[in-house]
């Protein structure tokens, strides 16, 4: 399901070098995971964690689509 949301219908040009839809639909499942890690540590809070699953996924989806994706 997530690897739907993430690829788009068809790559634009794969040339580039950068992050697949693959590798980013993994890497956001392991970000999800370290996000509810720290929920049940308590590490930060709710708001702390918004802020840092929105910076690192953005940053993420940015990669794919300069890329090429």
């Amino acid at each position: 399901m997530v690897c739907r949301q993430v690829m788009p219908v068809e790559p634009r040009d794969n040339t580039g070098s950068g992050l697949s839809p693959d590798h980013v639909t993994w890497a956001l499942l392991g970000l999800a995971t370290v996000s509810n890690i720290i929920r049940e540590l308590g590490l930060l809070q709710p708001q702390d964690r918004e802020q840092m699953f929105l910076a690192v996924s953005r940053s993420l989806l940015d990669g794919m689509i300069h890329q090429g994706w």
